[in-house]
């Protein structure tokens, strides 16, 4: 499969070393000067992922708010590029709906490894249909692992597709804590290395969407020590 991402507010010079190397890879970079451009980019279905820095706020700039409402509507994954490294940054990315934060002094083949397992992660390809893919099932909260979609009490729960990995992997685990590290790993693939911070947003986030009362959870609990479970 050939895929598209958009990228906005990276520098030229850094696109211009990183375009050649995700082609080669089966990736088209497209750089994007405006709103209404990636708008009709995202409507056409043209675009896989997007590679933004919004940290630095200027006149063309995308900007946290918009990128918020972007991901809203059409939960593309979303990769946050910044020259800022701290705490705080990192946070408020996963806050407005990142999929992943990397620091612009990232190499670019490790940039090009986590484009394309983020892509990989999001579009697997089916293989042979020999079953249907299951419904599992809590009570009234509901995932269709066929089109990816969550619902509590009937309706639909708008999940990005890492947050929809996070829950499949918790409800697959039903009554049983799974810790920070063991979410990381199976998720991202990666050793876990300070990562609590990274799961416990993600954690926040699924809940606002599925729980009634997200400070008095029915689905999803932390155990104290050991990490998250479905009840």
């Amino acid at each position: 499969m050939k895929y598209q991402i958009a990228t906005w507010n990276i520098s030229q010079e850094y696109t211009a070393l990183l375009s050649p190397i995700l082609y080669e890879n089966g990736i088209t970079l497209i750089e994007v000067q405006d709103s209404e451009t990636l708008n009709q980019l995202i409507s056409d279905r043209q675009i896989h992922l997007i590679l933004a820095d919004v940290f630095e706020p200027d006149d063309t700039t995308l900007g946290l708010s918009q990128i918020t409402e972007l991901q809203s509507m059409c939960r593309l994954p979303l990769i946050i590029f910044s020259q800022k490294d701290d705490l705080m940054t990192k946070i408020t990315a996963l806050d407005i709906g990142a999929d992943e934060f990397v620091c612009s002094g990232i190499s670019i083949l490790e940039l090009q490894a986590r484009i394309s397992a983020l892509l990989r992660r999001t579009y697997q390809l089916p293989g042979p249909q020999v079953s249907e893919k299951p419904i599992y099932t809590v009570r009234e909260l509901k995932l269709n692992d066929e089109s990816k979609k969550t619902y509590v009490d009937g309706k639909e729960k708008k999940l990005t597709p890492i947050e929809y990995r996070i829950l499949k992997l918790l409800i697959t685990k039903k009554g049983r804590p799974v810790s920070s590290e063991e979410i990381y790993k199976t998720i991202w693939k990666m050793n876990a290395v300070n990562t609590e911070n990274v799961i416990a947003v993600h954690m926040r986030h699924i809940r606002k969407k599925i729980e009634a009362q997200p400070d008095n959870p029915s689905y999803l609990k932390v155990v104290r020590g050991m990490g998250y479970m479905i009840v």
